[in-house]
């Protein structure tokens, strides 16, 4: 299984701030892995999809709408996230870890986004949503 953070040019090792949505949210399902951690409201420019599984995936694009989410300052996050890929993800979809500028409160912060091109995410199987807003269209939201 390909790992969830390639080694591409939007890799870094400089632990940047975090970029949650989906199913990591709080008050969903995985929310309680970041309970302990402190969040905040963000959104991020670009696409969400929904792959097979019934998961959420950015598609970081600056020109995309906006996608809601969380920012959580978190030295365990990319390991999580990895961990949750292994246990979870698509064998077919080889995500990024992308630096992006999220939009919290009226600042912009540079932060850390898992995504995939629209052509990965389609190979996958993912839909595009309508919306950016996941805790709308969640399978059980």
């Amino acid at each position: 299984m390909k790992p969830l953070f390639g080694t591409g040019a939007g890799t870094s090792s400089v632990r940047l701030p975090f970029f949650l949505c989906g199913d990591l949210l709080r008050g969903r399902p995985l929310g309680w892995i970041f309970a302990a951690a402190a969040t905040v409201p963000a959104q991020v420019r670009g696409r969400l999809w929904r792959l097979p599984s019934g998961a959420a995936v950015t598609q970081p694009d600056p020109a995309g709408g906006w996608i809601q989410g969380e920012v959580v300052q978190d030295p365990r996050a990319e390991q999580i996230a990895l961990a949750l890929d292994l246990l979870c993800g698509d064998p077919q979809l080889a995500l990024a870890l992308h630096r992006v500028r999220a939009r919290v409160g009226a600042r912009a912060v540079l932060v850390q986004v898992p995504g995939a091109t629209s052509e990965a995410l389609g190979a996958a199987g993912a839909t595009p949503l309508r919306t950016g807003d996941w805790v709308r269209v969640a399978p059980d939201g």
